[in-house]
């Protein structure tokens, strides 16, 4: 029972993602100048974690890579709440933008940091901007190269940016050890 809504226990099985990047990552301003913007992700983060905590929910984490080397003791406290951490890259760079070396070192920068921090194996990736589209769909086996199994990239709409209109809706094996875990939409 959450204790803050003391709503009943939930019938069916969820599935919560948070993706641990601050306000300013989206602005797609040159990296060298994040470092000027209010950083507002630690308590945005802790206030989720305490949530989290209340309501006594397990969620998966995508840690930026740039977070978890300005706040390396923000994801030892995710891992240590019991949360899955997983990756969000380390640039916040559209995938569909970067080589395919480019975002290989990217991914695997950010994986080596995570992996060197918690206890727990990180599996799980998100591209910035659900940026995994038609146009870079070669970045899926570059992720199971860096041992990801499950993914949650492709978001099956189109937007301006991202997205890949009529793809799979619900959770699907794309190879023998990749899962894609779309986010959740609705048809209308």
């Amino acid at each position: 029972r959450c204790k803050m809504t003391n709503s009943p226990p939930a019938r069916a099985m969820n599935a919560i993602t948070v993706d641990v990047e601050d306000w300013y990552h989206c602005l797609e301003a040159d990296p060298s100048k994040w470092s000027g913007f209010e950083d507002r992700v630690v308590a945005a983060t802790r206030r989720c974690l305490d949530i989290f905590e209340q309501c006594d929910t397990r969620a998966t984490f995508y840690v930026l890579g740039h977070v978890s080397k300005r706040h390396p003791e923000l994801v030892p406290e995710i891992d240590a709440a019991g949360h899955e951490v997983g990756s969000h890259g380390t640039s916040h760079r559209f995938v569909y933008d970067q080589s395919e070396a480019e975002f290989e070192s990217d991914v695997s920068a950010s994986l080596q940091c995570l992996r060197g921090i918690v206890d727990q194996p990180v599996e799980s990736y998100r591209a910035p901007y659900f940026s995994i589209t038609k146009r870079s769909l070669w970045a899926l086996p570059i992720l199971q190269k860096l041992g990801i199994r499950f993914d949650s990239s492709i978001f099956p709409v189109l937007n301006h940016r991202y997205g890949i209109p009529k793809a799979q809706r619900l959770p699907h094996q794309i190879a023998d050890d990749l899962m894609e875990l779309p986010i959740t939409t609705f048809r209308m």
